[in-house]
């Protein structure tokens, strides 16, 4: 991946982006706002392996399973929270 370092006074003269330093801003947010919630995702995950969870053997659309990639469209099931309290850290949780 290549990284650009752009002077919004630069961005005006680049024929690319004739809107200005706006269209390189909304390019860089849709871009980054995809790749930044697989790793929001990802967090999430371990923060669950942390807590004690296990990784799911299916995707059941749990962040334990492959299903932390559609963050933050994932959520934990109720055995998962129930595990979680009952936990060793789930009195400092709840």
């Amino acid at each position: 991946m290549r990284v650009y370092w752009l002077r919004p006074n630069d961005v005006p003269y680049d024929q690319r982006y004739p809107d200005g330093i706006a269209r390189v801003m909304a390019e860089a947010q849709q871009y980054y706002k995809q790749k930044l919630n697989r790793w929001y995702g990802g967090m999430v995950h371990e923060l669950g392996h942390t807590f004690g969870l296990p990784d799911s053997s299916y995707t059941d659309g749990t962040p334990m399973s492959a299903s932390f990639y559609n963050y933050p469209n994932t959520h934990f099931n109720e055995q998962q929270k129930n595990a979680i309290r009952n936990g060793p850290h789930g009195s400092f949780l709840f």
